[in-house]
């Protein structure tokens, strides 16, 4: 997925990438800011719920 942008939950299992941009707003960017997830932070999918949501 090397140039590729694609949104958090499409990010497969045990793939890592690095976030662009949040593209979100009110109290769900809050808390993407609150853990620390802003432009530039590598990221790593690691695990999904059993319903698809949420992904950890």
């Amino acid at each position: 997925m090397h140039g590729t942008q694609i949104s958090l939950d499409q990010l497969p299992m045990g793939q890592s990438g690095r976030v662009a941009s949040l593209k979100t707003g009110g109290s769900v960017k809050r808390r993407m800011l609150d853990l620390g997830i802003v432009e530039g932070t590598p990221i790593e999918a690691l695990y999904r719920s059993p319903s698809g949501n949420p992904v950890a």
